[in-house]
């Protein structure tokens, strides 16, 4: 089992790897896994006179801002509000619709949903299912999710196809996945993830994580 960390934060040096070497992480960088994205091979086959992109929550816009200047303007796209909740039953999603009339979908074939990282699908599940009743009579539109990591447990159902940088985990099992910025933007998170992951030596990844957190501004 990998435990990965997103570095998705701008400014902090690759010289930080040598830092966490020795807790076992697989360090991945946000402009690597955004050349990658970039370099799907659907991304050719889409038209952008077509097709729509989806950027839905948080993670979705930390993707935005590693994409290349220009880049997302080539395409129909829109940003939505998009957040997991848990609830007695477990998780949940709470979406907001693309749009609210069927003339919005004319002429659009593909509609991709690009986030961060897909854990369990439900997300992108849940942006699909918002907008359901109005796509239902428009057999022609096609799903598609793209994104840096996924876990090889997602359930992609109603999705014609789906993309991730770096595959992770089992069928039967999820491998750990943070960001930086969130280890970095929440000391509750970074407490729990290092009792969690290092047991005896979670004090010494905190004091890491304090150390970066100082050297970066505005975080």
């Amino acid at each position: 089992m990998a435990n990965h960390i997103i570095i998705d934060v701008p400014g902090v040096s690759r010289k930080w790897q040598n830092s966490f070497s020795s807790f076992d992480l697989e360090l991945v960088w946000a402009e690597d896994l955004t050349k990658n994205l970039l370099g799907w091979e659907a991304w050719r086959r889409f038209s952008p006179q077509d097709t729509l992109l989806v950027l839905p929550g948080n993670g979705a816009s930390i993707v935005k801002s590693y994409l290349p200047d220009g880049w997302l303007d080539r395409w129909h796209n829109i940003s939505i509000y998009a957040k997991r909740y848990w609830s007695d039953k477990g998780p949940i999603v709470e979406c907001r619709k693309i749009v609210y009339s069927e003339r919005f979908y004319i002429g659009i074939a593909n509609i991709v949903v690009l986030d961060d990282v897909v854990s369990s699908g439900l997300t992108i599940r849940g942006v699909r299912l918002a907008d359901y009743p109005m796509v239902a009579t428009l057999a022609n539109v096609r799903w598609h999710s793209a994104s840096w990591l996924a876990q090889n447990s997602a359930r992609f159902r109603g999705f014609n196809s789906f993309f991730a940088v770096r595959w992770c985990g089992s069928p039967e099992r999820k491998d750990p996945i943070n960001s930086l910025s969130t280890l970095l933007a929440d000391e509750r998170v970074s407490k729990n993830y290092a009792k969690r992951n290092f047991s005896i030596r979670g004090q010494e990844f905190l004091e890491i994580i304090d150390q970066l957190r100082s050297t970066l501004v505005g975080v």
